[in-house]
């Protein structure tokens, strides 16, 4: 079970990676960058917070 800090951290994360996905970072390095562990799992916490995938941003 996720606690509300992990989920709060995710978000958190998942935001970071927004702003990176403009720089051009590959999505599998800014998924390592900002602590999660593949590629697919950034994407879905991504979305869920952006309601758009990094793909669609770029």
């Amino acid at each position: 079970m996720v606690s509300n800090l992990q989920k709060n951290i995710q978000f958190s994360d998942a935001e970071r990676a927004f702003m990176q996905v403009w720089i051009r970072l590959a999505i599998a390095d800014i998924a390592l960058q900002v602590g999660f562990s593949n590629q697919s799992h950034l994407r879905q916490q991504f979305k869920r917070v952006n309601g758009i995938t990094p793909k669609q941003v770029r």
